[in-house]
């Protein structure tokens, strides 16, 4: 496989990322709304709410990350060859991103022991339906962010590895 070819699949990789997060988005505006109108306990319809609230953000970070890597996935179907300005160019975004998503690795962790924590000790409280039905929603989100961040930066790993042996 040659660095152009890894470089379209390392680009389809993300623009399918894109599409689980709209899918994602979806699946949570569609069980938030299921939840609002067909349950009448108070914490389900704060657990709806606030699914309601992060398929929005999923809706948006989505549409971002399909267009953003759409675009560079055009871009490299254009390209036969790939000169080394453009290698060292993709090479320090990939860089770049990895670090991106090494810093933001550890707030994910730390946001989604908050949330599942803080949710199982909201069941010994007076107002459980308001701290469950907000930090529920807020563990989830935060858990997949990890779990697709992570399988995004061993991909970017592999990727900038491919990208130094053959600038080297």
């Amino acid at each position: 496989m040659t660095i152009e070819e890894k470089c379209r699949a390392i680009y389809k990789g993300d623009v399918l990322a894109g599409s689980f997060y709209l899918f994602l988005g979806f699946f949570f505006l569609i069980t938030g709304f299921l939840l609002q109108k067909y349950v009448i306990t108070l914490g389900f319809q704060y657990l709806g709410l606030g699914l309601i609230i992060f398929s929005i953000l999923a809706l948006g970070k989505g549409f971002a990350i399909m267009y953003l890597y759409n675009s560079r996935l055009n871009f490299y179907k254009g390209v036969d060859n790939l000169s080394l300005s453009l290698i060292k160019e993709e090479q320090e975004y990939t860089t770049y991103r990895l670090m991106k998503k090494s810093k933001n690795r550890r707030a994910y962790i730390y946001i989604t022991i908050f949330g599942m924590v803080g949710s199982v000790l909201g069941i010994f409280s007076d107002s459980k339906s308001i701290i469950m039905g907000t930090l529920i929603p807020i563990a989830l989100f935060s858990g997949i962010e990890f779990c697709i961040s992570l399988l995004t930066e061993f991909r970017l790993w592999e990727y900038n590895r491919h990208l130094e042996k053959t600038r080297a």
